[in-house]
């Protein structure tokens, strides 16, 4: 589920459903000039020592279900979460009462924590889910050349009777994401990452109920994909071709 799903593509692209073991590698080495070009030597190095690792054990994948992945990231990274919170205090100094100076110390403090999601040494896990992160852009670029049979379970939270999740449901969506989102990943990102060689399956859940940390929670959600593990995904009623 989320970035796991991330790490799922990874596992696929060295699979040894389709690769032998001098062929395991994540990137080949016109992708990895990509990083080079960058400057990003660090990421070379890391993705050199996984190769290494991974011909030395056998990974094999034949079915992907990739529950809300940010699969071409997430706008609550991206560049619309400064515009929102730049606008946000701009107006708060407006509101009488509020001391002005206090607005600009805190102001200072979360811009200063946004911009460290932009940081890939503070917090690396994160700076792999802004839609620029050269990590997505390759992942996004490279083709999984195998038959593994893949599942995008995507979600996208609406409003509904309850009247928290409705005003998070109209704040992120007009002012954050400016599209369908579960508050934490765009919709529209779920069904992105690695090329597949062939279609993958698509299964949407919406309603005020869906949000990106009760996926398992939810009682429908349950079923399906426990449905999809025990009798296969192409299986399974409910779900389309993408």
């Amino acid at each position: 589920q989320s970035r796991g799903g991330l790490i799922l593509d990874l596992l696929s692209l060295c699979s040894n459903e389709f690769k032998s073991s001098k062929e395991k590698c994540l990137f080949n080495n016109d992708e990895k000039k990509f990083f080079e070009n960058l400057g990003r030597n660090e990421d070379i190095e890391e993705i050199n020592e996984i190769e290494k690792k991974l011909k030395k054990i056998n990974v094999r994948v034949t079915q992907c279900i990739r529950v809300a992945c940010p699969g071409f990231g997430t706008s609550i990274l991206g560049e619309n979460l400064n515009h929102f919170f730049n606008s946000a205090f701009l107006l708060a100094k407006f509101i009488p009462g509020l001391q002005s100076g206090a607005i600009d110390l805190i102001e200072e403090l979360a811009i200063a924590t946004i911009n460290m999601k932009n940081n890939e040494n503070a917090l690396p896990g994160l700076e792999n889910m802004n839609p620029e992160s050269p990590f997505l852009k390759l992942i996004n670029l490279t083709k999984l050349n195998s038959k593994i049979k893949t599942l995008f379970f995507a979600g996208n939270a609406e409003v509904g009777s309850g009247i928290w999740h409705s005003i998070k449901a109209l704040v992120l969506t007009n002012f954050i994401f400016e599209r369908q989102n579960d508050f934490v990943v765009d919709t529209s990102s779920m069904s992105r990452g690695a090329i597949r060689s062939i279609t993958p399956y698509y299964y949407l859940n919406e309603g005020e109920e869906v949000q990106h940390h009760n996926y398992f929670k939810n009682e429908i959600s349950q079923n399906l994909l426990i449905n999809c593990l025990e009798k296969g995904i192409e299986n399974v009623s409910g779900i389309r071709l993408l």
